[in-house]
């Protein structure tokens, strides 16, 4: 058995990665510099913490060989990956990597072989980038994004349910239409308002003029109301109790 069959604890270790449990050697547990090849070691990220992304990594020892690996944890300058296939290269050897998260390129050049584990059925293999380093920040930004907008949606689609009712058609435009009444008469009485602010004022302590208001508003906008308002209760008397608290949101979010 060579130095290269065993963990730590005689054994591959195990981790859930891709939904499976998979045997592996975790990354902190291989072998690293000594003396003055220690170097400071930038955050790792396994490969449950990004989970929500979806991972495509490829090792290509010699041209026209790829193979594919499982993502165990990753750096801004490495990562450690799970072979299904053991890997013919020597531990210092250079192969082409090419990683890609929800179809996105975090890298694709040369990676040096850093360390190979395996007990002939899976390898583990960790990877130092050569051609530059992976944006983890991105990354990470992307997975907070999705996260955020898998949580926003599902905020969206409970309101949606809250209100949305099949059918009903005649009583939803009637609603509909009394909302757009309704902010026009706003709009032109707010107008009203602004051009002669001091006959409002004026009205309320003189009774001539407060009758010419409220003769005016009743000339068109307050019947129109008492129309919509009649159409409306025809409209909803069809209303079953199963469906009354998504159509009773539906109006009060339109009218409110």
């Amino acid at each position: 058995m060579s130095q290269f069959d065993k963990g730590k604890d005689g054994d591959l270790g195990t981790s859930a990665v891709g939904g499976e449990a998979k045997k592996h050697l975790p990354h902190e547990d291989l072998r690293g510099g000594e003396g003055p090849q220690i170097n400071f070691r930038p955050t790792r990220y396994k490969a449950e913490d990004l989970a929500g992304l979806t991972w495509e990594i490829q090792i290509e020892p010699k041209e026209g060989v790829i193979r594919p690996c499982v993502l165990i944890d990753i750096s801004t300058n490495g990562l450690c990956v799970l072979l299904e296939k053991p890997l013919t290269v020597e531990p210092e050897k250079s192969v082409h990597l090419k990683v890609l998260y929800d179809g996105n390129i975090a890298y694709d050049g040369v990676a040096k072989v850093v360390e190979l584990r395996g007990n002939g059925e899976k390898t583990v293999c960790a990877l130092a980038l050569l051609d530059g380093l992976i944006d983890v920040t991105s990354i990470l930004n992307v997975l907070t994004i999705k996260k955020d907008m898998e949580q926003a949606n599902a905020q969206a689609k409970t309101l949606f349910a809250g209100w949305f009712v099949g059918n009903y058609e005649p009583l939803k435009a009637v609603v509909s239409e009394f909302k757009l009444f309704l902010e026009d008469a706003k709009a032109s009485l707010d107008e009203f308002q602004r051009k002669n602010r001091w006959l409002v004022q004026a009205a309320e302590s003189d009774k001539r003029l407060r009758k010419a208001f409220y003769e005016g508003l009743f000339a068109w906008p307050s019947r129109k109301f008492g129309e919509f308002a009649t159409r409306a209760w025809e409209t909803s008397r069809e209303v079953t109790k199963q469906d009354f608290e998504q159509l009773k949101k539906f109006c009060w979010r339109h009218l409110h």
